[in-house]
């Protein structure tokens, strides 16, 4: 058997383009130089707007709370990373998902919590409040000073998938 080893096997060597190619209008030439000296103009980050426990529905994105820990990590049947907290405000309690040692090193009863950006998570029709790799769960500026309403448990009420 022999192989083709015509034109199509090796590459094409063009000739350069002409001149005229080349040509652009000065208005369009530009050096590298220029676009570095644009400044752009950040906005500021926008404050987080932070609700209460009672206003969490199954359809909260990117939900902002300041709470309390009420009941300290328990680890979560099936799973060995996932534990579950009890936190809440004044308005109310939801359970917490949380991941990692950290998260549930913060979360020790009677602890000040700050959860930027977490995620809803439903787990058999209840509501899970997690805090992933990207939301912020931190221990409060300062102490909270309210008093937990534990008998609003968001986590508790069960919601059913509705057919649109």
């Amino acid at each position: 058997s022999s192989f083709n080893l015509g034109k199509a096997a090796s590459p094409a060597i063009r000739p350069p383009p002409p001149p005229s190619a080349l040509s652009l209008p000065p208005s369009q030439i530009r050096m590298p130089e220029e676009e570095e000296e644009k400044t752009e103009t950040k906005k500021p980050l926008a404050k987080p707007k932070f609700i209460k426990v009672k206003d969490i529905d199954p359809d909260s994105k990117g939900v902002n709370v300041m709470v309390k820990c009420v009941k300290n990590p328990e680890k979560v049947a099936g799973s060995d990373t996932l534990q579950e907290a009890v936190c809440g405000d004044e308005t109310g309690v939801v359970t917490v998902s949380l991941r990692g040692e950290a998260q549930t090193a913060l979360c020790k009863s009677g602890a000040s919590i700050r959860i930027q950006n977490a995620t809803l998570r439903m787990v058999k029709g209840h509501i899970r409040l997690v805090a992933d790799k990207w939301a912020a769960f931190k221990a409060a500026d300062e102490a909270l000073s309210f008093e937990v309403k534990s008998d609003n448990d968001v986590s508790a009420t069960e919601f059913e998938l509705v057919e649109s």
